[in-house]
């Protein structure tokens, strides 16, 4: 397993890339597999909305963008989404289940076109219903990795190579503006606490860095050790640092 997302309730969807999709119902302490209706052999991404449809899930990688409605129900049904072929990385609903964003890349392209796709009816009873609009103003040659959203305004970012940065709000979607990044190194994760804080960015330099609301410099953050590879928070204040290699571990801010 290696993404888990819950949402306000004990209900969480965990994935992997060996086609690993796990449910749990009580907070994480039983799981339970269960994958029917998948394609794909590999998952990067999952997102189970903190608000309204509380029982619906959205999970992504090599097969596209699935939604379960109910992962609740004793079998889990999981639906195709229509997106362009490409490799998804990430996807994320900001609130409810019906504004939502991916990201990814076109292996066809030799996996450097930016596949960056937004939507509002992610909740429409038919999945062939749900309308996927493609970014504008983004770099066509830029292959994404994270999107993440502010916990108020709702605000969307997307990282990716480069140390690509864009930021859209829910009345420009699918237009996209760049924000000023500290390094050309590959965006690895993204998080949005709020609280004064903009961002906190992971890049593939191993620095992790934070960008304050009142800006406009982008801040090295503390000593840990191992490689950054991921941050996520649980509220604005308490955050945690994933590193991998020599020193690896979990840090907690």
């Amino acid at each position: 397993v290696d993404v888990l997302c819950f949402g306000m309730t004990k209900n969480g969807i965990a994935v992997g890339e060996a086609g690993v999709v796990a449910r749990t119902r009580d907070g994480g302490e039983s799981w339970s597999t269960l994958n029917s209706g998948l394609a794909g052999s590999v998952f990067y991404g999952v997102s189970v909305p903190k608000v309204g449809g509380l029982n619906t899930a959205f999970i992504c990688g090599d097969g596209g963008v699935f939604r379960c409605m109910d992962i609740t129900a004793p079998t889990l049904s999981w639906s195709l989404l229509t997106l362009p072929a490409g490799v998804y990385r990430q996807v994320h609903f900001a609130a409810g289940p019906s504004m939502g964003v991916c990201v990814g890349d076109d292996p066809a392209a030799g996996g450097s076109a930016a596949q960056v796709y937004s939507t509002v009816n992610g909740d429409a009873a038919l999945p062939g219903s749900v309308v996927w609009t493609a970014g504008t103003g983004l770099p066509a040659d830029t292959s994404f990795l994270c999107v993440v959203s502010e916990p108020v305004s709702y605000n969307f970012y997307v990282g990716g190579a480069g140390g690509n940065i864009w930021t859209s709000t829910p009345a420009t979607l699918p237009a996209w503006t760049v924000v000023a990044s500290p390094s050309a190194a590959s965006v690895l994760s993204l998080q949005a606490p709020g609280a004064g804080i903009t961002l906190f960015a992971v890049f593939g330099d191993d620095t992790v860095q934070r960008l304050l609301t009142a800006g406009p410099l982008w801040q090295i953050t503390g000593a840990r050790t191992g490689t950054a590879a991921s941050v996520g928070f649980a509220d604005a204040n308490n955050g945690y640092l994933v590193t991998q290699g020599a020193g690896k571990g979990l840090f907690r801010t």
